[in-house]
């Protein structure tokens, strides 16, 4: 007979914020000293008189003040950030950043980890209109064919054990493919949030069934700004209000995307950047840089744009609409955990009562994302997720940011505790850092028997700091084939370890017929971590007769994952920066090829269009994707003299190591049209290192910057 043993805990002595709505300001019965009773993660009873059981565990609290936890309802989640979130008393978050498959498989592993984490609420892909536009995880047809795309979706989601916990979208939809999208949605049972389509408007919007709204850009008329409002956007901005009024809609506002720029100080670097990882430290580092820029040269017109948003956010709230405080965290100047802190000082200092401010973090936040287990008061049958704080957070909403205590899952955390964690995230990001600076010894990858054409090493930098290196070889074949493999060691997150990937891939008249491609887990002396000598990942690709598509398979620890006939023409696999720009030197054609590249989760293969252009006097190859573009530089003899993959938010760079090889060739016979001739050690001054015109990253859109994984070549996760 199995004995179920109930762990109790008794919360002494501290001045209780039930947030259990009453008259009290914020709306809220008023706070005083109680114990509150625990039992296995939820509270069981509160007040002051509670008997309290003899085997319960007594935590003294006398002096600090009891709330909620925090809750961030629009985020991008990263669990090696967890440290960082539960510091600053946020005990729940609601990611944005994550794809459909990382969402479910993050959920699964928070669930699973022993470890202290926030409760993790996760959203659908985040769709969008892909008929306007291919950048994106989801793009959705025309409404009959989202309807379809939504369903198999979430076909798939459930066959996984997933689930979502909200739909979201990015405000391109039209108000057919919103309604498809919000009505699957209320189908599902969760909620659809997004900016209000422009072309729909937020009346239809409502109507279609959207309920959350994230940012006020959507409220302003087209083309208006904060900071110079006319009386007439003026006007329609104040219609706009009481639309969302009558519709009963909830509102993230999201005032730290802009108030950041003013709020980031410089040019000393936020002490929170230590315990970021790199591919964080690459975005904050370039915004950062660009914030400097703006305050020095728009600082009064930034500020009036900061004090019209604080107006606009009080109107919101004086007309009765639910705020949802939502951080946008972790992007540039807004740190996870803190970010959330920062953004309720906003609508403190917008006009909000700071007791109101709390009742909208605390209960107001909870009952606003839902989740499975009632949060947000102090109450019976309500989550023990709760801060003690060393003063009145209705004094200075201020006082939410160092917990005395907290109780997470039931489970008692002092508040040293939390600041360790974050002091051992810091160290372990140091050590990584200090690691990724050894050289790394890499054995030629396995190639056929042939000519040696080229082999070398490339070091793949993020801001100076080594992500990945890569030691490739081409070898030519008979009858006109060619073959390009690479060994690539990815630096591992702190705590974990390094991976590795081999590619072999064999060109023929233009396309891939061959691929085999290996990820494993390596130990310290780069010695691969197979189980029964079974790679961990293995992707495999042949050609189906004579149609020169590829039959690709891809299998986890030996067992089958899954297997698809490509349709497309694949002219290269993505994975290795130098491959793919010995590949595409050597055998693109100018204009569009496809390539295949995997995910960083499961490994699933997407199919993506680049396209190839030669610029006509240097002859730098560019090779532009989804967001991205990929430039290189190659001398005659198929010696890589530059690389670099950038977007809107870092720039990647593929540094070759001349001379580290015995065996080191350059023979690969390069078009001369194609022969970089400019200086290759400044090339940078005429390359697109990153548009002077790209836009600041957004932190409520989709996607905020998490560390990469191997098959993107970014290094990483």
């Amino acid at each position: 007979m199995h004995v179920l043993l109930i762990e109790t805990i008794a919360l002494i002595g501290a001045t209780v914020h039930t947030m259990e709505p009453g008259p009290d300001p914020g709306g809220v019965v008023a706070a005083g000293p109680a114990v509150v009773l625990i039992e296995d993660g939820l509270i069981v009873a509160v007040g002051p008189d509670v008997e309290i059981p003899a085997d319960a565990e007594r935590i003294e609290l006398t002096g600090l003040h009891l709330v909620p936890g925090l809750t961030d309802g629009w985020c991008s989640y990263d669990p090696d950030q967890d440290p960082l979130w539960l510091a600053s008393g946020v005990t729940t978050v609601r990611d944005i950043g994550a794809s459909a498959a990382q969402g479910v498989y993050l959920k699964s592993l928070a669930l699973q980890s022993p470890s202290p984490s926030p409760q993790l609420l996760i959203g659908s892909p985040m769709f969008f209109d892909g008929r306007r536009s291919q950048a994106g995880e989801f793009g959705l047809g025309a409404p009959e064919q989202a309807a379809e795309q939504i369903a198999e979706l979430l076909e798939l989601v459930q066959e996984s054990n997933g689930a979502f916990d909200y739909f979201k979208h990015d405000g391109s939809l039209d108000e057919g493919q919103l309604r498809v999208v919000c009505q699957a949605g209320l189908a599902y049972g969760v909620e659809s949030w997004g900016p209000v389509p422009r072309e729909v408007g937020i009346l239809r919007a409502r109507a279609a069934g959207q309920s959350g709204l994230v940012g006020l850009g959507s409220l302003l008329p087209e083309g208006a700004d904060f900071g110079t409002l006319s009386e007439a956007q003026e006007a329609a901005l104040n219609a706009s209000i009481n639309d969302l009024a009558e519709g009963d809609w909830k509102v993230a506002p999201a005032m730290m995307s802009l108030a950041r720029i003013l709020r980031s100080s410089g040019p000393e670097e936020p002490e929170i950047m230590a315990a970021l990882g790199l591919n964080y430290l690459s975005q904050w580092r370039s915004e950062l840089e660009t914030f400097q820029m703006l305050r020095a040269t728009q600082g009064d017109a930034l500020l009036a744009a900061v004090k019209a948003e604080r107006e606009t956010l009080r109107r919101i709230h004086e007309a009765g609409i639910q705020l949802v405080p939502s951080s946008g965290a972790p992007s540039p100047a807004i740190a996870p955990g803190g970010g959330l802190v920062d953004e309720l000082e906003e609508w403190v200092a917008a006009g909000i009562p700071t007791e109101e401010v709390l009742a909208l973090a605390t209960r107001g936040a909870a009952e606003a994302v839902g989740g499975a287990v009632p949060a947000g008061r102090v109450a019976p049958g309500y989550a023990a997720d709760l801060l003690a704080l060393s003063s009145d957070p209705r004094r200075s909403i201020g006082a939410l940011r160092a917990p005395e205590v907290m109780i997470l899952k039931g489970k008692v955390r002092e508040g040293f505790e939390l600041e360790e964690s974050v002091v051992q995230l810091v160290e372990a990001e140091a050590a990584a850092r200090l690691a990724r600076s050894r050289p790394v010894p890499l054995d030629p990858p396995p190639m056929p028997s042939g000519e040696l054409k080229a082999s070398g090493v490339l070091e793949v930098k993020l801001y100076g700091e080594r992500t990945a290196t890569e030691r490739y070889a081409v070898v030519e074949l008979p009858k006109g084939r060619t073959a390009y493999g690479a060994r690539v060691r990815y630096a591992g997150p702190p705590g974990r370890p390094a991976v590795e990937m081999v590619v072999v891939q064999v060109i023929h008249e233009g396309l891939v017929e061959f691929l085999d491609m290996t990820l494993n887990e390596v130990d310290e002396a780069g010695v691969p971590q197979r189980k029964d000598g079974i790679n961990r990942f293995l992707a495999r690709a042949r050609p189906v007769g004579a149609t020169g598509r590829l039959a690709l398979e891809r299998l986890g620890d030996g067992r089958l994952i899954g297997s698809v006939r490509v349709p497309e023409p694949i002219a290269a696999v993505e994975g290795s920066m130098a491959l793919l720009g010995l590949i595409a030197g050597k055998h693109f054609p100018e204009g569009p090829s496809f390539v295949i590249r995997f995910d960083a989760v499961q490994m699933e293969p997407v199919v993506e269009r680049r396209i190839l252009t030669v610029d006509p006097v240097l002859h730098r190859l560019d090779l532009g994707g989804r967001g991205t573009i990929n430039t290189y530089g190659l001398s005659g003899d198929g010696a890589i003299l530059f690389a670099v993959t950038a977007d809107t938010r870092s720039r990647t760079e593929g540094v070759p190591l001349i001379g580290t090889l015995d065996d080191e060739v350059s023979a690969l016979a390069i078009d001369q049209k194609r022969t970089y001739t400019g200086d290759p050690t400044t090339w940078a001054d005429d390359a697109l290192a990153r548009p002077a015109s790209a836009p600041i990253s957004d932190p409520t859109a989709a996607g905020t910057s998490k560390e990469a994984g191997p098959a993107t070549g970014a290094g990483g996760k």
